[in-house]
């Protein structure tokens, strides 16, 4: 027996049919005949239809057959692209699987869009206040746990902030970086956590004229107060939100609060990607011209590496709306084995590779002119 009317388990029978045939079209690649069912006038699925026991949807079968059309008609017609199937797999995974480099375009152009419509990518990070007010432990001299026992730094990150120190001092080999020009620096880092990228800032001192460290959590400060970090840098204790800010607004006149800046970091706790846009948004400000370089760390919607790539895509749209340019270099994680993670709540990183960002502003090519 059943609680639902003979008229409600009829349509249900209905969903579900169309649903079946709605994935049979997307895993043959038939885009005509994916367009003729979603567009029917009495049509009984819609294109977010996800089977009930594997959660596959039909974007994920058309992603897996390597059908761009299908994606594409699929994407028009509401299907959503970061849905999940049982296994926790999403359509941009089914479609690197498949090789099809045109699908994983079309659904990163598809989570770019939605971002900056929606902004999707937001999970709920509860207000950095609650952080900041909140006592936080250290574990060693290198593992900082907030009080939930999520991890907010950690001693693996080390090689990671060694690379992002040597981006912002000259010592990184890429072509946007020169040695000879990054001397004499005025250095930012944003969140100084357990102090790694700072302490790599310092060992480059040759290159380093001015180290300012943007730190908000007081028992963090009072750690940095005893090891010496008020004496070897400018230690501003406030949220950049506060410290940044000038009295008439970001887009005033005149200098900065703090800065301008020849190397930017930027890595802090308990914010979302809508913090780190507003962040962005005061580097015309703060990052000087024309040879600043910014960078952060890319721990972006770390549990999926397809939304990780969005994400990533979406940095890039957003800094080159400022006039800025990003590479991403590429760097081999060593696995981390389980003991890594012991005294924390959670792993936060489970990639093997580590897209580190490096942000310059756009060079205007000189124009040749005819004689």
């Amino acid at each position: 027996s059943s609680f639902l009317p003979s008229s409600a388990k009829r349509k249900m029978a209905m969903t579900i049919g169309g649903g079946v045939e709605l994935l049979r079209l997307a895993r043959a690649g038939d885009a005509d005949g994916i367009r003729a069912l979603l567009d029917g006038g009495e049509a009984s699925v819609g294109a977010s239809f996800q089977d009930e026991g594997s959660g596959r949807s039909a974007l994920m079968e058309a992603a897996g057959a390597g059908s761009v059309e299908c994606v594409t008609v699929l994407l028009e017609r509401g299907a959503p692209w970061n849905a999940i199937d049982r296994t926790g797999k999403c359509a941009g995974e089914y479609a690197h699987e498949r090789g099809c480099q045109a699908c994983v375009d079309a659904l990163v152009e598809a989570g770019v869009r939605a971002q900056l419509l929606y902004g999707v990518l937001d999970g709920d990070l509860g207000p950095p206040s609650t952080y900041l007010q909140s006592n936080v432990h250290f574990d060693g001299a290198e593992n900082l746990v907030d009080a939930t026992g999520d991890a907010v730094m950690m001693k693996w990150e080390t090689p990671l902030m060694e690379a992002h120190a040597d981006v912002l001092c000259g010592r990184f080999p890429h072509e946007w970086i020169s040695p000879k020009a990054r001397a004499s620096l005025a250095v930012l880092n944003v969140g100084h956590g357990t102090g790694i990228v700072d302490g790599f800032i310092q060992d480059r001192g040759d290159a380093v004229r001015t180290h300012t460290i943007l730190e908000a959590h007081p028992q963090v400060l009072d750690r940095m107060r005893r090891a010496g970090w008020f004496d070897k840098s400018v230690v501003v204790g406030e949220r950049w939100q506060d410290a940044l800010r000038q009295e008439n607004g970001a887009d005033a006149e005149g200098p900065p609060a703090l800065g301008p800046f020849d190397a930017i970091f930027f890595d802090t706790y308990a914010e979302s990607y809508a913090d780190m846009k507003a962040f962005f948004e005061t580097l015309p400000t703060i990052l000087r011209k024309p040879d600043g370089i910014f960078s952060f760390f890319n721990g972006m919607c770390p549990f999926n590496v397809f939304f990780h790539g969005v994400a990533c895509q979406l940095v890039l749209v957003e800094l080159e709306r400022l006039g800025l340019e990003v590479d991403y270099v590429p760097l081999k994680v060593d696995e981390l084995p389980e003991s890594t993670w012991r005294g924390v709540k959670r792993r936060y990183w489970i990639f093997d590779t580590y897209h580190l960002p490096i942000v310059r502003w756009k060079k205007i090519a000189a124009s040749s002119s005819s004689p």
